[in-house]
């Protein structure tokens, strides 16, 4: 290879304006078997293959870690089902208990409607399960008590993902009893939710779903002791209150030197009737 290099070398320093004219775009940077002999033909072969081998055992072992962590998932899933089930049976002896979590996160607080939240008054649990191999997507519940709003007592949509990573979104019909439609007159109701019914492109999700699977449902209790809305408050607090210290301290920065203007004219003032 260094004996082949060095005749590249002196071809070009024997003859750059050729080069130059020779010089054809389409073909930089690459080679031919021409340009090798024999035995470097078959070196850098035997240099490829092992490189495509190496590459093949990486993508091998990505494989295998991405079948661990869902096999990982699957089992904890598995062992979270019993404290999901402990802790619905303590959240439907508190009244409300959902319809005050909603309205307490930050993402759903500003859009339930007033009849949303009447209606949600009869939410007593929602629930939350990947499907088995956990990939393929999730299916969240909404479990009610007997109301005078609709005739359905759970609720569900479904969440399938595609190979290609493609989300289709099911809809939850909703029978609802006579001139009790919540969504009928305010289309930007809660409930319209439930009526969605499409398929998003690979890296697009449902903000609602996901709000829902990893935030509200995930930890429900800090929404309902409204841990969430006391932090920003805190924040906002704690903003104004820097805001205010800023203010007072530019102002009397700003009297210092108003003092210290008065002082050096009263001292230009002494100084003057001195000579005098």
């Amino acid at each position: 290879m260094d004996a082949k290099r060095q005749k590249l070398a002196e071809a070009s320093d024997e003859d750059p304006v050729g080069a130059e004219e020779d010089f054809d775009p389409d073909n930089e940077g690459s080679m031919d078997e021409d340009d090798f002999d024999d035995g470097e033909v078959n070196e850098l072969e035997a240099c490829l293959t092992e490189l495509q081998n190496a590459q093949d055992q990486l993508d091998k072992i990505d494989d295998d870690a991405s079948d661990a962590v869902l096999a990982i998932e699957q089992k904890f899933n598995t062992i979270r089902r019993p404290a999901y089930k402990k802790r619905a049976e303590a959240i439907a002896a508190i009244p409300n208990f959902w319809l005050t979590a909603f309205c307490c996160h930050p993402l759903f607080a500003p859009c339930l409607t007033e009849a949303d939240k009447e209606a949600l008054i009869y939410l007593h649990e929602v629930d939350v399960q990947d499907n088995h191999d956990v990939k393929s997507g999730f299916v969240i519940t909404f479990r009610f008590l007997d109301n005078p709003y609709f005739h359905d007592r759970v609720l569900t949509k479904h969440f399938n993902f595609a190979e290609d990573g493609t989300l289709t979104i099911l809809e939850a019909k909703i029978n609802w009893k006579p001139d009790m439609d919540v969504t009928k007159d305010d289309e930007d109701s809660f409930f319209k939710w439930f009526y969605v019914h499409e398929c998003l492109p690979n890296g697009m999700q449902d903000e609602i779903a996901t709000t829902i699977k990893e935030d509200l449902w995930s930890n429900p209790v800090k929404y309902f002791h409204g841990i969430g809305d006391e932090f920003d408050e805190d924040d906002d607090e704690e903003e104004e209150e820097g805001d205010e210290n800023g203010d007072e301290e530019e102002e009397g920065a700003e009297f210092e030197e108003d003092e210290e203007g008065e002082g050096g004219e009263d001292d230009e003032e002494d100084e003057i009737e001195e000579e005098v």
